[in-house]
């Protein structure tokens, strides 16, 4: 499943990072049967990046902050990149603040 789906991203066009942010979410899903976001969500992935709406390169970038919010911008790129990049931070910031919370920044 990881291969073919690794696979399919990157012949559509995304890059290896977001191949596999995407296909760790996927098979994390159709394992844990959540059916919303199965293994089928692939042809949605696929017919975003053909239609143009995302950049499978883009490299999200996460804005610093002294407080416990983290704000992260997916560059144009689909957010589960964004989101894996962002998780250490938000780790460290509930480690340090007792609680944090996560958001988009910009785009």
């Amino acid at each position: 499943m990881r291969n073919l789906s690794l696979s399919i991203l990157t012949a559509s066009g995304f890059g290896a990072e977001h191949a596999a942010a995407i296909t760790n979410m996927l098979a994390t899903c159709q394992i844990d049967d959540c059916q919303s976001h199965e293994l089928f969500r692939l042809f949605n992935c696929t017919d975003t990046m053909k239609a143009g709406k995302i950049d499978g390169h883009a490299e999200p970038v996460v804005a610093p902050s002294d407080n416990a919010i983290v704000r992260v911008g997916a560059q144009g790129g689909m957010s589960r990149l964004a989101f894996e990049k962002a998780l250490p931070v938000l780790i460290e910031k509930t480690r340090t603040h007792g609680m944090a919370a996560y958001g988009r920044d910009g785009d």
